[in-house]
């Protein structure tokens, strides 16, 4: 047990961990990318499922066969449009996932080096709340701005989504990732309290 939570081996781990995500999501990324730049003919797609890393509360538009069937270039830039909003959503996420990895895993080392109550530490917590709010806010983002990349009235069935305009409670609660939000104000917390926390330690070493 002692030898499976040696720094050593936690470090290869977590470094797996981050040099498989960053292996497939770059795979999948540039793969959509090369298709999109290169192929965008071979893109058959007219449904919207998003978001990819919120499975629980996905959003699904079905967009309206009788007016798409007798428009191929309006089918063609539909297509285009759903398979764009998605490689950036996968863009900015992955990246993300990567970035919060890599600042869990210094925290990890710091901890089993028993050097977690210092300032270097204090900060990857407080930098890791900043992450989380930023995933907190690109998934609002990524929700409100669907409107813009697709047209309402092509629109005949929605699942999860709400426009501004239509409901604002409604809107709201399904744009923002509540769980993820309660993480960033948790982590926020607990960097606040390790820097007094920190700080008290200071007082008292220096009074000895």
């Amino acid at each position: 047990m002692k030898k499976l939570l040696n720094p050593a081996f936690l470090k290869l781990v977590m470094n797996m961990l981050i040099l498989l995500i960053l292996i497939t999501g770059a795979l999948t990324i540039l793969g959509k990318a090369h298709r999109l730049f290169f192929h965008p003919d071979e893109i058959k797609i007219i449904k919207l499922d998003v978001p990819w890393n919120q499975p629980l509360s996905s959003v699904t538009l079905m967009f309206d066969q009788n007016i798409l069937q007798n428009d191929t270039k309006l089918i063609q830039e539909l297509q285009i449009k759903i398979f764009s909003y998605d490689l950036f959503n996968r863009i900015i996420f992955v990246s993300l996932i990567l970035i919060i990895l890599f600042q869990i895993k210094k925290l990890v080392l710091a901890i089993r080096a028993q050097s977690f109550l210092e300032p270097k530490n204090i900060k990857i917590v407080n930098r890791l709340s900043v992450l989380v709010g930023i995933w907190v806010l690109s998934t609002f983002i990524f929700y409100e701005i669907i409107p813009y990349f697709f047209p309402l009235d092509l629109i005949t069935e929605r699942i999860n989504f709400t426009t501004l305009s239509e409901s604002i409670t409604a809107n709201i609660l399904s744009a923002i990732d509540f769980k993820m939000l309660l993480v960033a104000i948790t982590l926020y917390v607990i960097s606040v309290l390790f820097k007094e926390g920190y700080a008290l330690k200071e007082e008292a070493d220096l009074t000895i």
